[in-house]
């Protein structure tokens, strides 16, 4: 009976939340977090026979000394190792992996009991911890089994990194896993690479980043989460590789694929109203335009080009936020008419 409740108002909150969504009160990306709190939520306090469970509080403070703590503990722990990582033989080295990998999960497993936000987060950079502790393992082992062979040793460190990290990620809303995921990919990639023993030309490494970044963009805008990550590493990628590009002999390829993508994040971020995504893009687009100009104008008049696109900018941003919240107001006024207060 108490499942049938909560499914009942789930779905009345689904209901409001789209309407909501419709008329731009809420972006899609607010609507998911806001669904995922609430069914989170309902999941915590609501059991089979409506029983009521307490949940422990972590607060700000707690997490924050949290953190201080364990970074605290790494850095210092990272100097010590430092000072005698060239004495230690092989079981030594590996013995250093192996128990950074089991604090880091054994303290990720702890916290997690708690099913809590701030303790969520806290779990989550455990989980970093023991999937950085594994990649040192894995690399210490296979550049002895690999004969110190770079390219062995980053792609099978690589590739552990992304089996561990698209484990814990799960396309769920856990930012680090899905970043050291991403972290996993390039090292992995990096190392590939390597085996050719041919340095690839920066047009085709900035060709293969922008590509990328435009594939892990367009994928995060239904598919990908935590979608907002997802869409600011995307736009980063693209915007590096497109700077490769034009450090290279396709400058004007690079150009066209920057700008396109730059327009294209400050649309998007619009369209959703999340401010990193049209935060990237602006500026993105500005360094591009910064780059033409001085490429091909010189002197006072670049500068002046410069100061009246980011007028322009300022002034289509302000123009853009006017119109959505007008035509917000104009929404709620038609939905409840009763909201309008006479003046005498």
């Amino acid at each position: 009976m108490a499942q049938e409740l909560v499914g009942a108002g789930l779905e009345e909150l689904n209901r409001h939340i789209e309407r909501w969504r419709e008329v731009g009160i809420i972006s899609e990306g607010q609507r998911d977090r806001i669904l995922q709190f609430e069914t989170a939520k309902d999941a915590t306090l609501t059991t089979d026979a409506g029983r009521v469970t307490s949940s422990r509080r972590l607060s700000l403070a707690a997490e924050l000394v949290s953190y201080l703590g364990l970074l605290l503990v790494l850095a210092s722990g990272a100097i010590l190792v430092s000072r005698v990582w060239h004495g230690l033989e092989l079981w030594g080295r590996l013995s250093v992996g192996v128990l950074v990998a089991v604090v880091g999960f054994v303290g990720a497993r702890a916290v997690l009991r708690f099913d809590e936000e701030g303790a969520i987060r806290l779990g989550w950079l455990f989980w970093l911890l023991g999937t950085g502790g594994l990649a040192m393992t894995s690399a210490v082992a296979i550049d002895r089994v690999g004969g110190q062979r770079a390219s062995w040793t980053m792609s099978v460190t690589g590739l552990v990194i992304v089996i561990v990290s698209v484990g814990l990620w799960r396309n769920l809303e856990r930012p680090l896993q899905f970043l050291s995921a991403v972290v996993g990919v390039v090292v992995m990639v990096a190392g590939v690479v390597q085996f050719a023993h041919r340095e690839p030309s920066t047009l085709a490494i900035g060709l293969f980043a922008w590509t990328t970044g435009v594939v892990v963009g367009a994928l995060a805008l239904k598919y990908l989460r935590p979608a907002l990550v997802a869409m600011l590493v995307g736009q980063g990628a693209a915007f590096m590789g497109s700077m490769a590009m034009i450090a290279s002999e396709g400058r004007i390829a690079g150009f066209v694929c920057g700008l396109s993508v730059a327009i294209a994040g400050v649309s998007v971020g619009l369209k959703k109203q999340e401010a990193p995504v049209v935060s990237l893009g602006v500026i993105s687009f500005f360094v591009l335009v910064l780059r033409v100009l001085s490429y091909y104008l010189r002197g006072p008049g670049a500068m002046l080009a410069a100061f009246a696109l980011g007028v322009v900018l300022v002034a289509v941003v302000i123009w853009r936020a006017t119109v959505s919240r007008a035509r917000v107001g104009g929404d709620l006024d038609r939905m409840h008419p009763h909201r309008r207060v006479r003046h005498h």
